[in-house]
């Protein structure tokens, strides 16, 4: 299980990583793991699912 910073998430979404927080805070991105009280991480497995179902609704709404 391959776990990425807050940091590499967002290099790997294209937004800066306080958009991250705010996506999970509001629901729209999965929870990551807290390791310690200062150490989050994301399952890359995750942030993968999530990038391809938002990729999926993309092409959908493009089809119309």
């Amino acid at each position: 299980m391959a776990l990425l910073t807050r940091q590499q998430v967002a290099d790997l979404i294209g937004v800066v990583p306080r958009t991250i927080f705010r996506w999970v805070l509001a629901g729209q991105f999965p929870k990551p793991l807290h390791l310690t009280n200062k150490t989050a991480r994301w399952r890359k497995e995750d942030v993968d699912a999530w990038l391809a179902k938002k990729t999926a609704e993309a092409a959908q709404t493009a089809q119309g």
